[in-house]
């Protein structure tokens, strides 16, 4: 049901972006024919508990991203050693294929604690002063205005989060992977946490790389004496590589 509520916005996003075009009656047609089939196989009940799910989902403040995110790290680098590193130390045990994705896990872990436990410059009555004399208004952009929520003036180069209910000094976005605020006070933090997300990327597309490149390698070693063999020769046992054990058995009639 969700799904079929992301795709209800996907194609309302659509139909406004064409609606210059000249078959696009033709569209909404269809489009209202599919909504009346919809309306009918989904209760009314079932489609508004839906709808109540995603506005959770998108415009309130939870942990669900940041569960998401923990999961996909953790498994997607389980899935790297068992299936990357462990053959790359097959193809070649003297070199430290571990360290920098360990490294790079790390400082990356390391970096998205810091930006979810930091204060992102959340403007209470006790620091309200110290944030309004850091940045000057420009009475363009930023002007001397009450936030209507928080009952206060809102600095310069300051915004009020929907999500968190707060006001925020130099308020950039609200990140859902980490499930607070980025402010003037945890955006080093934030840059370091990308930054280390980028290189972490990096370091595990060139291992991936290369352990397809060592396999290829191994692979052609193996099949290059086949393509100067006679056909029907017979061969028994090959030994493909020592520490992987990996033995083909090639029988030829």
């Amino acid at each position: 049901m969700i799904i079929i509520y992301l795709f209800g916005c996907l194609c309302a996003g659509f139909v406004f972006t064409f609606r210059s075009n000249r078959y696009i009656h033709l569209v909404v047609f269809l489009l209202s024919r599919l909504k009346r089939i919809l309306c009918t196989l989904f209760p009314a009940s079932l489609r508004s508990h839906s709808v109540r799910l995603v506005d959770w989902l998108v415009f309130e403040r939870h942990c669900v991203y940041q569960v998401v995110y923990v999961f996909l790290i953790i498994i997607s680098h389980y899935l790297l050693i068992r299936d990357v590193i462990t053959p790359l130390y097959r193809y070649s045990d003297s070199e430290n294929h571990l360290f920098i994705t360990l490294a790079c896990l790390f400082c990356s872990g390391l970096c998205y604690i810091a930006v979810c436990v930091t204060d992102p410059g959340v403007i209470s009555v006790g620091n309200i002063q110290v944030f309004s004399q850091i940045y000057s208004y420009d009475n363009v952009v930023y002007t001397p205005k009450e936030c209507a929520l928080c009952s206060h003036v809102i600095p310069a180069r300051s915004r009020h989060c929907a999500r968190c209910d707060q006001c925020v000094f130099r308020f950039e976005h609200h990140c859902v992977w980490t499930n607070c605020c980025i402010g003037g006070l945890n955006y080093a933090y934030f840059l370091l946490w990308i930054t280390s997300l980028l290189a972490l990327t990096v370091n595990d597309t060139w291992l991936i790389i290369r352990m397809l490149r060592e396999h290829i390698q191994i692979i052609d070693c193996v099949l290059r004496p086949f393509r100067k063999l006679v056909y029907g020769k017979p061969i028994t046992w090959i030994q493909v590589d020592k520490s992987s054990r990996w033995t083909i058995l090639l029988l030829f009639r």
